[in-house]
């Protein structure tokens, strides 16, 4: 009885035929049109564009302004950063779209000269302890540790990076890893937590680098 009651609530294909002959398309577009144009000049639109700018303006140009850049660094629109007083960026450094570098108030993050990140790319120098079951997580004290990513390395699409981590000389950060450990220079690291893959260095046949 129960899937008969449930399957007659389901309109048939003739009955939604039928509905949706009687709104003529050109009606549904112009149904679509005025509630655009309704909530475009709604109050709520305004308040959003409000709390967005204000949010623009915190999170990247006031943030951008403080940064320690070199010569030729390209920042994305889209980025996100904190304490930008905190951070350096080297010469010819890249930070791509809807990346994230939050220093904290007595952390750094410092990156050297040719730094190439994908999009995504989180980098943090804080991290929020949970020492304690009384307190709720977001009100306890958060650990700091500066974080340094060295020339010529590649942070690919998604990867974090947690605070006190240095990252070597042309190392490779394959996409989506975490990286909670120092990564030693020319390395290619991966996964959940980030280990170890291979080297970009060549080995001679015996396996000892050249």
């Amino acid at each position: 009885m129960v899937p008969e009651k449930l399957g007659a609530l389901e309109p048939t294909k003739e009955v939604t035929e039928e509905i949706a002959a009687e709104v003529p398309h050109e009606g549904r577009r112009w149904q679509k049109v005025l509630k655009v144009l309704r909530w475009t000049f709604s109050l709520t639109m305004v308040r959003c564009l409000i709390r967005w700018w204000g949010y623009y303006i915190h999170e990247h140009v006031s943030q951008v302004a403080q940064i320690k850049k070199g010569r030729k660094v390209w920042i994305h629109p889209t980025a996100s950063f904190r304490n930008g007083q905190n951070i350096v960026i080297g010469d010819y450094s890249h930070v791509n779209r809807d990346c994230c570098l939050w220093a904290g108030p007595n952390s750094r993050i410092i990156l050297g000269r040719y730094v190439l990140m994908g999009p995504g790319v989180r980098i943090h120098a804080t991290n929020h302890t949970f020492d304690r079951t009384d307190i709720p997580m977001m009100l306890q004290p958060l650990r700091e540790a500066d974080v340094v990513i060295e020339d010529d390395v590649w942070l690919g699409a998604n990867v974090i990076v947690t605070a006190g981590v240095r990252i070597g000389r042309g190392a490779i950060v394959a996409a989506g890893a975490v990286v909670t450990k120092d990564v030693p220079p020319y390395t290619i690291v991966g996964g959940i937590p980030a280990k170890p893959l291979k080297s970009r260095i060549p080995q001679d046949e015996g396996g000892m680098q050249r």
